[in-house]
């Protein structure tokens, strides 16, 4: 068990926390120096429950001319890799833990998907596309969400709309989380059986989270009609235009984006520019066309993370959009010779002998990619 719980005169919105924050288990929920920006955010957290751990609880807040300098804030890649963590555990419990408490536990690692993307926006892209360790529902689930976080941020969808989506996006596959990894293994067609368990996951996943304790309608909503089409073509019940929840058409493109541009077993990760050609140009009648043109804004021709050859034979990062949608910014990471920078060398794609002649995905190089020497302090682990 954790120590002493917090109450509310203790953490103010937009402060950095003073201390690691932990569950009534003792578990790491929020590191110290994280920052929460939203009211709403943090009264939910009250009321689940924060605590500090027996040490911290017993030494207190320092205060006057001796109180603790202002705590370092956690980057966006950290705040990524506990939320992946987070939900792993939560994966490992699922099938065997009586008291859950899952929908508390699902909005705290919301919480830390939205802190990253609030932190820097662009490393937390670029962890969908650079960071392919791990389990895939795990990976493929916080991926979604940070795109789906994004997205309705862009569309300025208010707080407490955006937590319910973000939750949604991180439970849309809460039916097969056990086999998940089993069906990224598959190898050729699926069986009927299989085809079987994919069509009825949606509703089946709403059904197991109302079992979970979910209440919260709108994320029901959104998971249990995120496989629905603009024009009518998805499932399980053929909705479309109106009738499809905005935050659904929200989760469903942030999912089928991450899955054709991250690693799967039986298929090759494919390059972001040809996933967005081809939702627009073959299944653009599937896609309601505002919340495409959010995801294109979101994530651009080249995203952060991108990996591109230059003309100069080199291999880059992208690491941020400029005013041209065709020339961002890149960090050049291998010279024309295959050897790597000691000090990747930022590159202005807008140049001549900078030019993208290439993308690449990760898959094709034999080389890690060390997201610190690109981005800095906003991707530092602790």
């Amino acid at each position: 068990m954790a120590g002493r719980r917090i109450i509310s005169t203790e953490i103010n919105v937009g402060q950095p926390l003073p201390w690691n924050v932990f569950d009534g288990d003792g578990v790491l929920l929020l590191r110290r120096g994280v920052v929460i920006n939203s009211q709403h955010a943090l009264n939910r957290l009250l009321e689940e429950g924060l605590y500090l751990n027996d040490k911290e609880a017993a030494g207190g807040m320092r205060q006057g001319p001796h109180a603790a300098p202002e705590p370092e804030r956690p980057s966006a890649l950290q705040l990524v890799m506990d939320a992946r963590k987070q939900f792993a555990a939560l994966l490992g419990e699922i099938s065997v833990a009586k008291e859950l408490d899952f929908p508390a536990r699902i909005r705290r690692i919301a919480l830390l998907v939205d802190l990253a993307c609030q932190t820097h926006a662009d490393v937390s892209i670029a962890t969908v596309l650079l960071l392919q360790d791990g389990t895939y529902p795990a990976r493929h689930h916080v991926d979604t969400a940070i795109l789906a976080d994004l997205m309705c941020r862009v569309m300025a969808i208010p707080d407490e709309q955006l937590q319910s989506i973000i939750a949604a996006a991180l439970t849309m596959n809460a039916s097969m989380y056990e086999v998940q990894d089993k069906l990224n293994d598959v190898k050729g067609p699926l069986n009927d059986k299989l085809r079987a368990l994919i069509a009825a996951h949606p509703e089946q996943s709403e059904q197991r989270l109302r079992k979970l304790g979910v209440a919260d309608e709108l994320w029901l909503k959104c998971v249990a009609q995120h496989h629905e089409c603009e024009n009518g073509a998805g499932y399980p019940r053929k909705l479309s235009g109106c009738a499809i929840e905005p935050g659904a058409k929200i989760v469903g493109l942030a999912d089928r984006f991450c899955a054709q541009v991250t690693s799967r077993h039986y298929r090759a990760m494919r390059a972001p520019g040809v996933v967005l050609r081809e939702f627009y140009a073959e299944k653009g009648a599937e896609l309601d066309p505002a919340v495409a043109a959010t995801l294109i804004r979101v994530v651009g021709i080249y995203p952060p993370g991108t990996l591109v050859r230059l003309k100069n034979g080199e291999i880059a990062v992208v690491v941020a959009a400029t005013d041209n949608a065709d020339a961002p910014l890149a960090c050049a990471v291998l010279g024309a010779n295959g050897h790597a920078f000691t000090v990747p060398a930022m590159r202005k794609t807008i140049k001549a002998d900078f030019k993208i002649t290439e993308v690449l995905t990760i898959d094709k190089i034999d080389f890690p990619i060390r997201m610190t020497q690109i981005w800095g302090d906003a991707a530092k682990l602790a």
